[in-house]
């Protein structure tokens, strides 16, 4: 049986997709952490995601816990 997983992680909030369907339901992620000493990353099993041949991976980043402090913007 042949599996895939997909580990993906960003300072702004995500959301990914494989060809067009997305991956995950989660809101905000990743969540909340302390940027200066960790960035944490999700894990997902997108076996059934994936077609036989060629596969389109997207992504869609926008600000997140990160973009919280003060220096958005300058």
């Amino acid at each position: 049986m042949t599996a895939a997983r997909l580990y993906v992680t960003a300072l702004g909030s995500y959301r990914m997709f494989i060809n067009g369907a997305r991956v995950g339901q989660d809101v905000l992620t990743p969540d909340f952490t302390d940027y200066a000493k960790r960035v944490l990353y999700q894990t997902y099993d997108v076996t059934n995601l994936l077609a036989s041949g060629q596969n389109a991976v997207a992504g869609i980043l926008g600000y997140g816990w990160l973009c919280q402090r003060s220096h958005v913007g300058r």
